[in-house]
């Protein structure tokens, strides 16, 4: 008798990529038939989430006023009594910022192959648009991106692919000429924090300017646009820094607890799955209810390694914090 052949769909993120696996007599063989081959490669794209960003500093920052300062995010609200930090060498950093994707209108005849593009907005100055735009009505405002000129008057920045397509690397390139860099502009902010509003921040000017993007598509884990590549030169009024950037999504924070209360790095948030020692993410034993338990959404471990650390400087509390955001950060620097 011959054995009857079952076709399984095996759907990985989401039902947007499928590999189909071929069952004889219940058992897994290799059988040569036409459905059984490779899936078309995805469109180039980054995922739509909530990001984070590890930096890697470029030299120490340059410009007047450099003797102390640190990306914008790091100054919310003062940097404590012990002084802000400088992002020099070796010094764990990171950010929060946002991803998105644009597609050609689907109704284009070329929209097969005619290029998307992305869009990187950090969380920070979006938060600081939106506090101006409450508190003050300085009259910001977000234009619906991809942007119609070439102003880098946004709160982020914008650039087309290369190609439709990943090249044969599984990397999709963002030519740095078609880049449009954010640069705003903020008023001073009055001190609002007896009405629940933000805390005081001085009158500045913040711009973030992206080269060299690459994003990776490996459609073999099913990890589409979640790491990002790029080198970054933020400048805030005088002062410009330059960073290796490594974007992992979705931003998964590791925020734990000891015994104490204290706050601790709990590993096992970082799993991409259930935590398991077979990941090399332990589950602590004091994490409580911490321990992640239904997955990050995180690609494998082995895709995206990641260690979990904490994104301020350890001398930098923050609104009386204690200074603390363990996040997933990404330890690849480099496709």
């Amino acid at each position: 008798m011959t054995p009857r052949i079952t076709r399984v769909l095996t759907v990985n993120r989401g039902a947007l990529f499928g590999a189909l696996t071929c069952i004889a007599a219940g058992a897994v063989t290799t059988v040569a038939l036409t459905m059984c081959g490779s899936q078309p490669l995805p469109r180039c794209q980054v995922e739509s989430l909530p990001a984070i960003a590890a930096y890697t500093p470029v030299g120490p920052p340059s410009g007047q006023g450099c003797a102390n300062w640190v990306p914008p995010s790091l100054q919310a609200g003062g940097c404590g009594a012990s002084g802000c930090v400088a992002a020099l060498q070796g010094t764990v950093i990171g950010e929060a910022f946002g991803l998105e994707s644009y597609f050609p209108n689907p109704n284009d005849t070329n929209a097969n192959v005619e290029p998307g593009s992305m869009a990187i907005q950090n969380t920070y100055v979006g938060q600081r648009v939106l506090d101006t735009q409450n508190w003050i009505d300085a009259g910001f405002g977000f234009d619906p991106p991809p942007p119609q000129n070439t102003s880098p008057n946004h709160p982020y920045a914008w650039g087309p692919f290369a190609n439709a397509k990943p090249d044969t690397n599984g990397i999709c390139f963002v030519p740095n000429q078609g880049v449009i860099a954010s640069k705003m502009h903020f008023p001073a902010m009055p001190d609002h924090t007896d009405a629940g509003g933000p805390a005081a921040a001085a009158e500045t000017t913040i711009g973030y300017s992206w080269s060299n993007i690459r994003v990776v598509l490996d459609d073999q884990s099913g990890s589409i646009g979640q790491q990002v590549f790029a080198d970054l030169t933020i400048t805030q009024d005088n002062c410009s820094q330059n960073f290796h950037v490594a974007f992992l999504a979705p931003q998964t924070s590791c925020n734990g607890q000891d015994d104490a209360g204290n706050p601790i790095a709990d590993p096992s948030q970082c799993s991409g799955g259930i935590p398991s020692t077979s990941d090399n993410y332990p589950i602590l034993s004091n994490a409580g209810s911490s321990t992640q338990v239904y997955g990050s959404g995180l690609p494998p471990p082995s895709v995206a390694p990641r260690q979990c650390a904490n994104i301020y400087p350890a001398a930098a509390p923050m609104n009386g914090s204690t200074g603390t955001d363990f996040e997933c950060l990404p330890t690849k620097t480099a496709p």
